[in-house]
C-alpha cells in the first residue's frame, strides 16, 4: 500500500479515536497490516525482492518518490488546513507508517534486531499476493480510491 494510504488511514483513526494515544497507536498500526493484506499491484516488486533481482527497481524508486512527495503534501495539508485534532492525527499517522519505516531500517541495517518484524510484515503483506493477482495500474487506482475515501471520511 502507498505510504500515503497508511498515513490517511492513521489520520482518520487518530481523528476518530481522539485523546488516547496508546489506543490510536495500536489501532493505526493494526490498520497498516489490514491495508497491506489487500493485494495492491506490487506483486512484481515483491517477487523481484525475494528473487534477488532488480528488474523493476527503477520503477519502484519512481513510485516511492511520488508516494513520498504525495505523503508529505497530504500530511502537511492535514496539519495546516484540516479542522482536526492534530496531536491525535499525528499519532495515527506515525503508527500507520511505522511498519514500513521499520522494514526500511531493517533493509539498511541487515543485522538489525528487528529482522523478525520485517519477516512478519512481509508475511502479512504477501499473504494474498499470489492468490489474487493485481496488475500495477489497477492496483495504483485501487490505492488512490482508498486514499480518497479515507480523506473524505476525516
Amino acid at each position: 500500500m502507498f505510504i500515503a494510504g497508511h498515513a490517511a488511514a492513521g489520520a482518520l483513526i487518530g481523528q476518530q479515536l481522539g485523546g488516547n494515544p496508546i489506543l490510536i497507536f495500536v489501532v493505526a498500526m493494526a490498520s497498516h497490516f489490514l491495508l497491506d493484506v489487500i493485494p495492491h499491484g506490487d506483486g512484481h516488486h515483491v517477487n523481484d525482492y525475494f528473487a534477488g533481482t532488480k528488474k523493476h527497481l527503477k520503477a519502484l524508486y519512481n513510485v516511492l518518490l511520488i508516494d513520498t512527495v504525495a505523503t508529505i503534501i497530504l500530511v502537511s495539508w492535514f496539519m495546516a488546513y484540516a479542522n482536526i485534532n492534530r496531536v491525535a492525527v499525528a499519532w495515527g499517522i506515525i503508527a500507520g507508517v511505522l511498519p514500513d519505516l521499520l522494514v526500511g531500517i531493517n533493509e539498511v541495517w541487515k543485522k538489525s534486531k528487528i529482522k523478525w518484524f520485517s519477516k512478519f510484515h512481509f508475511l502479512i503483506h504477501n499473504a494474498l499476493i499470489d492468490t489474487i493477482k493485481v496488475k500495477p495500474w489497477p492496483g495504483a487506482m485501487l490505492q488512490i480510491a482508498i486514499i480518497v475515501l479515507l480523506i473524505k471520511a476525516i
